[in-house]
């Protein structure tokens, strides 16, 4: 489904299909009444979820093949983890990881954006 189908669906949190497979980059920015996302959500593309201050939680299975951008998600825990990204994730703060202090391993394995990797040094120095 196209991106403005996808997004429609996901802002409506009525019943989403079973899985949703979305072409092309998906921006949720500034959905803060967010609180989740379809289990199978795949985006063949980027996945914008700037200032989704609602969201705790991505789903295990989700699957982005771009970007994945977290910048202002303050309720999100990363206990799920995120998911496949392709590409780099973008605003990893102190306060997510504070949120996610079990599970900030599972992170190392992710090609994280120069800031956030910069962030996740500084934070796992401090602990």
């Amino acid at each position: 489904m196209t991106p403005e189908e996808a997004r429609e669906i996901i802002l409506s949190q009525k019943k989403w299909p079973e899985s949703m497979s979305v072409s092309g980059d998906l921006s949720l920015y500034g959905c803060t009444g967010l609180k989740s996302l379809p289990k199978n959500l795949s985006v063949s593309g980027g996945l914008n979820l700037c200032w989704c201050t609602g969201l705790k939680s991505l789903p295990e299975s989700m699957s982005v093949s771009g970007d994945l951008n977290l910048y202002g998600c303050t309720g999100l825990s990363l206990r799920n983890g995120l998911g496949k990204v392709g590409g780099q994730i973008y605003g990893l703060s102190h306060e997510l990881l504070a949120n996610s202090l079990n599970d900030v391993p599972r992170l190392l394995g992710y090609d994280l954006s120069e800031y956030s990797q910069k962030v996740l040094e500084t934070f796992l120095k401090g602990k």
